[in-house]
């Protein structure tokens, strides 16, 4: 039943790799009964920068990943938010596949309202 769901919700149509998923595929997913576990681990200098946090996301420390990692095995899907989407999110969401998830990815271009990412006006 999780791979029909997973098939029929569009989470791994149109992506780029099975790694990651985007912005706009995420949202399709927040709400739902099966949305995925969002892991935050933006270092302290981004999140001061930027306090914003995505809807329930959990922030983490990418640096104890192999301490946390055994709390999510068995929850689903997780997806991994960084500041750029590149190496913390990466990084972690491998470690979590690594730990047995079925499905960890990280989110591009990560965090949304980082201005790097934001729409750019004419």
């Amino acid at each position: 039943m999780f791979a029909s769901n997973f098939l029929a919700s569009g989470w791994t149509q149109a992506m780029s790799s099975n790694e990651q998923i985007t912005v706009a595929q995420l949202s399709r997913l927040v709400g739902l009964p099966d949305a995925p576990v969002i892991v935050d681990v933006r270092i302290d200098e981004d999140v001061a920068a930027d306090p914003t946090f995505l809807p329930a996301a959990v922030r983490r420390d990418f640096r104890t990943v192999a301490d946390w990692a055994a709390d999510y095995v068995g929850l689903g899907r997780v997806v991994v938010v960084c500041h750029q989407g590149l190496k913390l999110s990466e990084g972690v969401a491998a470690w979590l596949r690594h730990r047995g998830l079925d499905w960890a990815a990280d989110l591009i271009p990560s965090f949304p309202s980082f201005p790097s990412h934001q729409e750019k006006s004419p």
